[in-house]
């Protein structure tokens, strides 16, 4: 394994980098297969190879998916502040 970081080399195919981007993602095997026209056999072996995991995505533990839920944690605050200042418009009138 190398850490998640892509081995890039004469053999690497377009096919390769497109499962690694797809599971960063977090999309299954079996649709990054339909995308790809691979087995889930395929993916994964190219996944291993790369050591990237499609999990990492849903458990909010690779990069994207903390930059994700930041930038959503800051869009839910804005919604509820102005919810909030709306409502309290609402009840002074």
């Amino acid at each position: 394994m190398n850490n998640g970081k892509l081995y890039l080399n004469e053999r690497t195919t377009r096919q390769d980098v497109e499962c690694v981007i797809l599971a960063r993602l977090g999309f299954t095997y079996k649709a990054i297969g339909r995308q790809t026209n691979l087995t889930e056999g395929q993916v994964g072996y190219r996944l291993k190879i790369a050591g990237v995991s499609s999990r990492d995505y849903r458990r909010g533990e690779s990069d994207l998916a903390t930059k994700i839920m930041v930038i959503a944690r800051e869009d839910s605050r804005a919604f509820f502040d102005t919810m909030a200042s709306q409502i309290r418009k609402y009840l002074k009138d």
